[in-house]
């Protein structure tokens, strides 16, 4: 606990997606979850960043509810990012399918529309906004948020 508490007192303010396609769960008497999260972290007080993708690994057990064995590995780091492109990345990808399906009702669009939503959450959670206020749709970008930014 040690190690994850000083963890989140060096990265207070971090945001992880797992990659779309790259999770696994395989249950028995236990169950193992397997994937890969991109992700991006804050620390303002020291002025950095940090991003990049990791492979995560955990054996859990629904009798009693707990999490039994964890395990991750960093794959790759963004050296000398400073924005969260992968999130970003991952939020054009779900945009694209949700605004741009030809099965608006289908699950699978469903689907990208809730992702979609839940990138803004974790990409406004390390303070990135898409579009300023009073911008037409075409003329947004994300950006890291300011006064003028859309929600503020």
């Amino acid at each position: 606990m040690a190690e994850k508490n000083t963890f989140a007192d060096r990265w207070p303010n971090r945001a992880y997606s797992v990659r779309p396609g790259s999770e696994t769960v395989t249950c028995a008497i236990t169950c193992e979850v397997s994937g890969e999260v991109e992700w991006f972290a804050l620390a303002p007080a020291r002025k950095r960043t940090s991003s990049g993708i990791a492979s995560f690994s955990m054996t859990w057990n629904p009798m009693t509810q707990r999490i039994e064995a964890e395990s991750s590995k960093v794959i790759t780091t963004d050296k000398g990012e400073k924005t969260p492109v992968r999130l970003i990345r991952q939020w054009h990808d779900e945009n694209g399918e949700c605004r741009g399906s030809t099965q608006p009702d289908s699950a699978k669009t469903k689907r990208a529309c809730d992702r979609r939503s839940e990138l803004d959450a974790k990409l406004d959670r390390v303070g990135w906004c898409y579009g300023h206020k009073n911008e037409y749709g075409y003329q947004m970008q994300w950006h890291a948020c300011d006064a003028n930014s859309n929600g503020r």
